[in-house]
């Protein structure tokens, strides 16, 4: 079957219903997401509303602008979160799990997990799930730009037309059970800029072990956000996986290590 999606904004690849085949999730303008499953036989079929992630929970499409993916309750699946334009609220489908190759599907938690309300009154794009303050679980960060002129301007930029579509961003604390706290209020210049933002990637720009976060922005510079956080331990471990035989990076590589604790992975 075809991939081609009419008006995809935003695509992730990964292995949702741990078969230990990649899969392809397609985030679509207005139109239902498609979750495109691998069959192993060179073939894709699109689960998406059979798996519920293809509508939010009302059954209805939303803009799909970031993708972002991670495993936010600790079950070891990964979970999908997905930002979208003002007035419509961001979505989290957590992962329900299953038998490899057999998906229980996703559940739409984003008013359980917090993560809604403080999304509606923004225009969300990038987006990423990281974690902020080296505590061991994953938090979450979007930057907004409105795609129309906000009613109210939330900036008094000197450019008259972008101020109109500046809007702050948003950094989720979560409590590595699946539910988050805003602290955009405490995150420094990243909560406080009032840019028209799209792209957005976590790096560790300094080695230093926390991650810091890169923001692109329409009529603006590229801004670079330094993690000045002081939580958490600051144990970390930086790991490069090689393909042996290809001897190049092995892209999609899963890695499981067990500790004192628990056993973490990550893909």
């Amino acid at each position: 079957m075809s991939l081609i999606a009419d008006a995809g904004l935003g695509v992730a690849a990964a292995d949702f219903d741990d078969d230990g085949r990649t899969d392809v999730y397609v985030a679509n303008d207005a139109d239902p997401n498609q979750l495109w499953m691998n069959r192993g036989d060179g073939a894709f079929e699109d689960d998406a509303v059979l798996l519920g992630a293809a509508y939010n929970r009302f059954g209805v499409g939303e803009a799909g602008m970031g993708i972002a993916l991670g495993d936010i309750d600790g079950d070891l699946d990964l979970d999908l979160f997905l930002s979208h334009l003002i007035e419509e609220t961001n979505t989290l489908y957590v992962n329900l799990g299953g038998a490899p190759g057999l998906s229980d599907g996703f559940d739409d938690r984003a008013a359980e997990a917090g993560l809604a309300a403080p999304s509606t009154p923004y225009t969300g794009f990038g987006t990423a799930f990281f974690d902020a303050d080296n505590d061991g679980d994953l938090d979450l960060a979007v930057v907004n730009g409105a795609v129309k002129r906000r009613p109210t301007a939330f900036s008094d930029r000197d450019d008259w037309f972008w101020r109109g579509y500046a809007e702050p961003n948003l950094l989720m604390l979560g409590d590595g059970a699946g539910a988050f706290v805003d602290a955009t209020d405490a995150s420094g210049d990243f909560g406080e800029a009032l840019d028209v933002s799209r792209g957005l990637v976590p790096f560790d720009l300094e080695g230093d072990g926390d991650l810091d976060l890169l923001v692109s922005n329409l009529e603006g510079p590229a801004r670079i956000y330094r993690n000045e956080s002081a939580g958490g331990s600051g144990g970390w471990l930086s790991l490069r996986v090689v393909d042996p035989e290809l001897q190049r990076t092995a892209l999609g590589a899963s890695v499981v290590a067990w500790t004192a604790c628990c056993r973490l992975a990550a893909t």
